[in-house]
């Protein structure tokens, strides 16, 4: 653009601007904004002669809609701000049931987040109904704190992958377990194996006790042994005693 041209330049392009007729809180009248541009209005943009300056270069209408990399950016985002694993939302990706090995890092996270949620809301409910019950007058607030230590909530478990990963640690015990049948009373007790192979403690321990001493089937069992065991003893009794015999009747020929 000459030099002589720029001074000129900013009148000529607000004569050429289309006046913005604005209404106006007051009924019935209209302002003249020319001072405001819109995308639908004209652009002059001044270039010098010989030089290349800036451009406007329109964009083909439609030409990024089969691009959803940013769209799928962004839902990725969303989906890992929620804390759901992303195969639980994908409706075109198949569920299956397999062992707990297979189970991926996100459904373990989000099984540790419901876990802390519920924590959350097991103090909310608490709250909530120990100021119900002391309001109603259904207990006194000094009785609150005992009874609210004995309230417990059942929440629902999301339970084959729970179920899953306990059966298969009660099977890698079990089976430790029958590797040392061989060991027990010689290098191990049956005590070491309950707490430290089985992981029982006391209270579990003398609860086995207890309800075995109960279960009629172990207690036949066990009379079962007892009379085998009892029967076995007066064998070698048996045995003994005619080697004794034996014995005798030979040191009596001999004599």
């Amino acid at each position: 653009m000459p030099r002589v041209v720029l001074p000129t330049f900013p009148r000529v392009t607000t004569r050429l601007r289309p006046a913005r007729m604005v209404s106006t809180t007051t009924p019935g009248e209209v302002r003249d904004d020319r001072k405001f541009m819109t995308m639908t209005e004209d652009f002059w943009i001044p270039r010098r002669e010989g030089g290349k300056g800036t451009e406007i270069t329109t964009l083909p209408p439609g030409a990024n809609l089969g691009q959803m990399e940013d769209v799928l950016y962004f839902q990725k985002r969303l989906y890992q701000s929620l804390h759901v694993p992303v195969t639980r939302l994908n409706s075109e990706q198949g569920f299956s049931l397999g062992r707990s090995s297979e189970i991926t890092r996100e459904e373990l996270r989000f099984s540790k987040f419901v876990d802390r949620l519920r924590m959350k809301f097991s103090v909310l409910f608490k709250e909530a109904l120990g100021k119900q019950l002391v309001l109603k007058g259904v207990v006194a607030q000094e009785e609150l704190t005992e009874i609210m230590s004995k309230v417990k909530f059942d929440y629902v478990q999301d339970g084959y992958f729970t179920e899953l990963k306990e059966s298969e640690i009660i099977t890698s015990r079990v089976n430790t377990v029958k590797n040392m049948e061989d060991m027990v009373g010689v290098y191990y007790s049956r005590n070491f194996i309950r707490k430290k192979v089985l992981r029982l403690s006391d209270d579990d321990i003398e609860q086995m006790e207890e309800e075995n001493a109960k279960d009629p089937i172990l207690q036949q069992q066990a009379e079962q042994q007892d009379a085998q065991a009892e029967i076995q003893q007066q064998q070698m009794q048996a045995q003994q005693q005619s080697q004794t015999d034996k014995q005798r009747e030979a040191d009596m020929k001999q004599v």
